[in-house]
């Protein structure tokens, strides 16, 4: 499957989430004995479609001798969940000085149900900001319509007097300028 063409809200919000499942399904695969390719070829016929092709190249990819770290290192749910650049290192290390890779994988995965939370709850918050700014930007231009409506004569010399077009550009500019400074307060970015 093209990644490029899954819906981006769909991937933000659902690939995070398959992922997490399937690292706590690979712990468990762990715990009861098999070997880290073992769980993860048998994962490949657990998971959710849209991860499915993605799992299957990454398990040729280890079967053909790449470790797991270079396998792990540009597969593409890497680009919806960031937190899974650490799941080649945590392999990595693991192999070299065996350590309880199940436990590791869960808290891998307990790290992004925690991550997806936070962004959530952050996402629900600076919707409230959001909604204020369009208020605000939309009010002028309503409130100009309405009283040219009532009352045409009114702000007849914003329209035919050179002082009146200019003092409209500035209001535009200013408006313009809010509107920025409201969008770059209340976006988020996001490290991870």
């Amino acid at each position: 499957m093209n990644w490029n063409l899954v819906n981006k809200r769909f991937q933000k919000r659902k690939v995070p989430e398959a992922v997490a499942a399937l690292l706590d399904f690979w712990a468990g695969g762990l715990s009861s004995g098999l070997t880290l390719l073992q769980v993860v070829s048998f994962s490949a016929s657990e998971v959710p479609s849209f991860l499915k092709p993605s799992l299957i190249s990454l398990i040729r990819k280890v079967k053909l001798g790449i470790s797991w770290r270079e396998a792990l290192e540009n597969w593409p749910p890497q680009r919806y969940c960031p937190e899974l650049a650490m799941l080649g290192v945590v392999i990595e290390v693991n192999e070299s000085v065996g350590s309880d890779l199940g436990g590791a994988l869960k808290d891998l995965a307990s790290i992004i149900r925690t991550n997806q939370k936070i962004k959530q709850d952050l996402e629900t918050m600076t919707i409230q900001s959001r909604l204020t700014s369009l208020l605000l930007v939309s009010l002028p231009p309503i409130l100009l319509l309405v009283a040219d409506l009532i009352n045409p004569d009114f702000l007849e010399p914003l329209w035919t007097t050179e002082v009146g077009r200019l003092g409209l550009w500035i209001a535009l500019g200013l408006q313009l300028a809010g509107l920025f400074l409201v969008t770059k307060l209340t976006k988020v970015k996001w490290l991870m």
